[in-house]
């Protein structure tokens, strides 16, 4: 029952739009780079929280395109502005540069809510016909960093200082502070045994002296022992309790 209710609510949710925008030959063919901004905008298929670019979208693009070109916009700012024209939550630019033999495409992916790049790929190659392959492969991996991107990400108005960072649940926040405790008592565990030790090793200092260095010690060892594992637990609670927020 449960899968055939994740299945329904990912079938109606709307999917977030990725625009490809054309790829920059660099030395390269330009056949050959409208080939791999193919295949990045394919790569970005096959799952329904993704929607690529229609053929109309990509018509609207080459005026867009034109237009940018003509005001000198190559900056992320520049491509953020599209993407939010045309409603795309992330807008995928990239160069295809050629080498001698070698054959080497950059991707970028930009969040227009946040006006920066989220991921980063580079491609190499010794032929176009082993470019393409790599990739698939790399677009694979963008596809799934930006799903996963999407499934961690705040809501809409919430401020994160990054697109794909989760939040701590509260559980993992009390953790982190019965961690801190630990700690704090591991330090002063520990001068009070460095405070104690001279004193009670020392063979001229009266019995009395001693005796109240001793009792210090063990109050310190107590303390270090006791605040290390309530560390180790905070510790373990802020990785294993909660989730996400």
């Amino acid at each position: 029952m449960l899968p055939l209710l994740v299945a329904s609510l990912l079938s109606t949710a709307e999917p977030t739009r990725v625009l490809v925008l054309d790829v920059v030959a660099d030395g390269a063919s330009a056949t050959t780079a409208r080939v791999v901004r193919d295949e990045i905008a394919q790569g970005l298929g096959g799952d329904p929280r993704l929607e690529a670019l229609s053929s109309e979208d990509l018509r609207r693009v080459v005026s867009i395109e034109a237009e940018r070109r003509a005001i000198g916009c190559v900056d992320d700012s520049c491509f953020a502005e599209i993407g939010q024209a045309l409603g795309a939550r992330y807008v995928v630019h990239g160069s295809l540069s050629a080498v001698g033999a070698l054959r080497v495409v950059r991707i970028s992916v930009l969040d227009t809510e946040t006006n920066r790049s989220v991921l980063r790929e580079t491609v190499d190659a010794r032929s176009d016909e082993d470019l393409l392959p790599r990739v698939r492969d790399a677009m694979t991996r963008v596809r799934g960093r930006l799903l996963d991107g999407l499934a961690l990400a705040p809501p809409a108005g919430a401020s994160s200082s990054s697109s794909f960072a989760p939040a701590w649940s509260p559980l993992q926040w009390g953790g982190a502070v019965v961690g801190g405790v630990g700690v704090a008592a591991v330090a002063v565990g520990g001068v009070a045994m460095g405070r104690a030790w001279p004193t009670f090793a020392d063979p001229r200092a009266d019995l009395d002296a001693r005796n109240q260095a001793q009792r210090d010690g063990q109050v310190g060892t107590a303390l270090f022992v006791g605040g290390l594992a309530v560390a180790v637990a905070g510790g373990v609670g802020v990785l294993l309790l909660g989730g996400p927020s």
